[in-house]
C-alpha cells in the first residue's frame, strides 16, 4: 500500500525565507507570487502614506503600514492559512502592536488599500477584497490609476465607486478623514 505523501504547513520561519520575502503571498495554505509594482504603483503608495499617515498621527487614531507589512489573515506561526501584504494599511490605535514589533501582524488590518497593477488579473483583486473583508476589515479601497478611480468595498458587503471628482470619507475607520481622489493620484 503506498503511502500518502504529508503536505507541510507554511510557518512564520518559511515565510521570512529572503527568498520568497515580498514576493509572496499566502493564499489558502498555498505560495502565490505577487506581481512586481512599476513606478506608478510606487509613487501612489507613498502619496497614500504621506496623506493617511499625517491625519492618522496627527488624531492618534492608530499606524499606517507601506506593502512591506505582512498581515496573518488566517492561521497562526506553526500554519499560515492566508497571508497579505496590502500596499497600504491601517490599524486602529486598539489594534497597534506594542510588543514583538518585529514579527508579523495575526490579525485583518481595520483598512486595506490596493493598487491595481496593468498585469493583475480582476480574480486576483476580487480574491484580496474577499479575504481582507471575511477576515475582518472594515473597509477595502481598490485604486485603479489608469481610470483614476477607487472602489471602497464594506464589511457589509456594499460598494461604491469614487471617481476622479469625487472625495471619499474615511467613516467609522478613520473619523474625520475626507480626501479628493484626485489627490490621490496626483503623482
Amino acid at each position: 500500500m503506498a503511502s500518502i505523501p504529508t503536505i507541510k504547513s507554511i510557518t512564520a520561519a518559511d515565510v521570512g525565507n529572503p527568498v520568497r520575502d515580498k514576493l509572496f503571498e499566502v493564499i489558502h495554505g498555498e505560495w502565490v507570487k505577487r506581481p512586481m509594482a512599476g513606478e506608478l504603483h510606487g509613487a501612489i503608495e507613498a502619496n497614500v502614506v504621506l496623506l493617511f499617515g499625517g491625519f492618522v498621527k496627527a488624531n492618534k487614531l492608530g499606524r499606517i503600514y507601506t506593502g512591506d507589512t505582512t498581515f496573518v489573515l488566517e492561521g497562526t506561526p506553526e500554519n499560515i492559512e492566508t497571508m497579505r501584504l496590502p500596499d497600504v494599511a491601517f490599524v486602529s490605535a486598539g489594534r497597534v502592536k506594542d510588543i514583538d514589533r518585529e514579527g508579523f501582524y495575526y490579525l485583518a488590518p481595520d483598512l486595506a488599500i490596493e493598487i491595481v497593477s496593468p498585469s493583475e488579473k480582476t480574480t486576483e483583486t476580487q480574491s484580496k477584497i474577499n479575504d481582507f473583508l471575511r477576515t475582518g476589515t472594515r473597509q477595502v479601497w481598490v485604486l485603479y490609476p489608469d481610470t483614476r478611480q477607487i472602489s471602497v468595498h464594506l464589511a457589509d458587503g456594499s460598494s461604491r465607486i469614487f471617481s476622479s471628482s469625487d472625495s471619499i470619507s474615511g467613516g467609522d475607520v478613520l473619523p474625520g478623514f475626507s480626501i479628493s481622489v484626485n489627490k490621490i493620484f496626483d503623482v
